[in-house]
């Protein structure tokens, strides 16, 4: 009987110890690694910026959210083996003549189907993560589509322009308000009388020579 007693205890030992070794160093190098990708998160927050380098971006956030589904779903495979090995270790009944070799049999059995199920949910965690991150990418499209509009109604109304600034003299290009901030606008009483008076001066004929077809009509009135 004392032979048994010990059988049993070294079965629910390593019955317990095959899952929860495994598990628990899954949640500790998953949490570890969470926490470095998240500090150089930022980083890959800006490569948003730039539609070649969107990319890493995506990789990034995948591999964060399978990290974090990585710890949920092993914590539930984890609360699940408690919940099974305490079920079967609590029916044993040590005063009856019960034999405990049956539990023994039926831990091992539990123990075989959470050690798949772990190494499943580990797949899983993947793959649930690669899904995450392209629908998060299918909605970072759609919100570039979203907003599109409003970057056409802003271009409507900051249009971009070529006008003569009043301090270099020079022709700048840039948006309605950069002209209307520089003072090289027509609500600009000194812009407007600069405009007035430079109105009219280039009227007129083109400066250069003549055409030939002019050259020819003046020979003739000379030979004339």
């Amino acid at each position: 009987m004392a032979f048994g007693d010990y059988f049993n205890a070294v079965i629910i030992a390593l019955a317990t110890g095959i899952i929860a070794i495994p598990a628990g160093g899954m949640i500790v190098v998953a949490k570890a690694a969470l926490v470095i990708m998240l500090g150089i998160g930022p980083m890959f927050v800006m490569c948003l910026m730039f539609p070649a380098t969107q990319r890493y971006f995506d990789s990034w956030l995948g591999q964060v959210m399978t990290y974090i589904f990585r710890i949920a779903l092993m914590a539930t495979v984890l609360s699940l083996a408690i919940v099974i090995f305490n079920n079967l270790v609590s029916a044993v009944d040590l005063e009856s003549d019960q034999n405990t070799l049956y539990t023994s049999l039926l831990l091992i059995g539990a123990t075989v189907v959470l050690a798949r199920l772990l190494d499943e949910m580990n797949t899983v965690s993947g793959q649930l993560a690669g899904g995450m991150s392209l629908a998060t990418l299918t909605f970072g499209r759609m919100v570039a589509g979203a907003t599109s509009p409003l970057r056409v109604a802003g271009n409507t109304i900051n249009r971009q322009s070529t006008r003569r600034d009043m301090q270099s003299g020079m022709m700048v290009t840039g948006g309605r308000l950069n002209h209307l901030a520089a003072g090289n606008t027509m609500w600009n009483p000194a812009y407007r009388q600069h405009v007035m008076q430079n109105m009219g001066k280039n009227w007129g004929p083109a400066a250069g020579g003549k055409t030939s077809k002019e050259r020819d009509q003046r020979q003739w009135i000379d030979l004339a």
